[in-house]
Formats: C-alpha cells, sequence, structure tokens
C-alpha cells in the first residue's frame, strides 16, 4: 500500500503524549500523517514537530484534524476529509484516550461513560469507517491498549475496564477482518510517562518509566512491511526493570 508520499495514516489522540509520539516517528518514517484531536493548539504543535523530522525530499504530506472521535458524525466526517485529501487511508492507529480515577463510591455514571467513550467507543466508530473503506483493498489498524486493561487496577475501574474491552475487540477484529486483508494489532504500554500516567500516579519520577517515543517505535515497526509477520496478540511494552 506504500507509496508517493508514503502509507496514509489516522493517528488518534495525537495532540500528546503517546499519540504524539506515533505521529512523530511516523513522519521520520516517511508516511503521510492525519494528526487528530480536540484541541487545535496541541495538534498545531504535534505538526511542528512532524515537519521538523519528515525526512529531507520526502513527499508525505502532513494534516491535522480537530474531531471528537467519540462522535459518530464527526468520525465519518474525518474520513470523508482524508479520502478527499489523499484519496485513500492505508492504516488507522486508535490512540485516543481519557482516566479520571476514582473509586467505585465516587465514580459517576457520566466518568464511567465519558472513560468507555473514549478509550472504547471510539476505536470501535473509527474502525467501523476504516473498515467501510478499506474492505477491499486491505490496511492495518494498530489500537493501542493498556497493560491496564490485562491485571486488576482498583481505582481505575473504567479505564481498567475500557481497555480490556479495546484488547479483546482487537483480538476479535484481528479474525472478523481477515477476508478484508486487513490487520489488526493491539499495543499494551506498560507505565508511561504521559499526562494520563501523572494522573493516576502523581508521585510517580517519570523518567523511570517508559517513554512514548519507546511506543511510538514499536508502532512505526508494525505499519512496515516487518509489521506484517505480527498478528493475533497483544504486545506488551514496557521499561525493563532495572
Amino acid at each position: 500500500m506504500s507509496a508517493e508520499g508514503g502509507r496514509v495514516v489516522i493517528v488518534t489522540g495525537a495532540s500528546r503524549g503517546i499519540g504524539r509520539a506515533i505521529a512523530v516517528e511516523l513522519s521520520r518514517a516517511g508516511e503521510s500523517v492525519v494528526a487528530v484531536a480536540r484541541t487545535a493548539r496541541d495538534l498545531e504543535e504535534t505538526l511542528r514537530f512532524m515537519e521538523e523530522v519528515r525526512p529531507a525530499g520526502s513527499a508525505a504530506r502532513h494534516s491535522i484534524h480537530i474531531a471528537d472521535v467519540t462522535r459518530e458524525s464527526e468520525v465519518e466526517a474525518l474520513f470523508r476529509g482524508a479520502a478527499e485529501r489523499y484519496g485513500r487511508v492505508d492504516v488507522l492507529v486508535n490512540n485516543a484516550g481519557h482516566v479520571d480515577p476514582v473509586g467505585i463510591l465516587e465514580m459517576t455514571l457520566e466518568n464511567w461513560t465519558h472513560t468507555l467513550a473514549t478509550n472504547l467507543t471510539a476505536a470501535f466508530l473509527c474502525t467501523r469507517e476504516f473498515v467501510r473503506a478499506n474492505k477491499r483493498v486491505g490496511g492495518k489498524i494498530i489500537n493501542i491498549a493498556s497493560t491496564a486493561g490485562l491485571t486488576p487496577r482498583p481505582g481505575w475501574s473504567a479505564y481498567a475496564a475500557a481497555k480490556a474491552g479495546l484488547i479483546n475487540f482487537s483480538l476479535t477484529m484481528s479474525e472478523e477482518l481477515k477476508p478484508y486483508g486487513i490487520k489488526v494489532y493491539c499495543v499494551a504500554p506498560g507505565r508511561t510517562a504521559t499526562e494520563l500516567r501523572q494522573k493516576l500516579a502523581p508521585e510517580e519520577d517519570p523518567a523511570t518509566i517508559l517513554q512514548p517515543a519507546a511506543v511510538g517505535r514499536l508502532v512505526r515497526l508494525l505499519v512496515s512491511p516487518e509489521g506484517d509477520y505480527i498478528d493475533q496478540q497483544t504486545i506488551v511494552i514496557r521499561k525493563p526493570l532495572p
């Protein structure tokens, strides 16, 4: 699927943290990136970083798209816009995330619903639009989950439930989308130095844990032809213990 300007990749939640690191690393690889988030100012900074590392002479064309990917109409508009600008979308990276860690007695329905919508429903909406557009040409979907979806997380129940759902959704889609030639990957980072992690563990030293750039490099591998040999598994990435 690679063409002049590289593959066309949509990255959601690209305004900071892991999403920004993925967008920057894919730009470094010569791919064309559509960076998606709700905040224009942060997206513009992501775009600047992408342009800084874009290989000299590369035909890659980057763009930003402001959208709330929990809203069906905005997801549909995102994919229409990408198709109009690029003619196709080769890869989807579902990275949008949200966490508000509270115990079950303090959790409101709004908190629960918003957390699941951002971490899980958004991935469903984007995946469905991607499959509608690519069911005859194939492609790749990379879902960014978390090790919080693999083990108990007291006090983080909505987030952990959403990420567990995303992991199983990924494995299910990997089977369901085989007839369309669409490969589905699930990456589950461990403790990663992001603003989201600071909410979960405010006393933690971010220098001692995984850096977002490491996740970006893994996604770059999965997007590349070398990633074709990996499938139907949850890929855990974490910083080794000293």
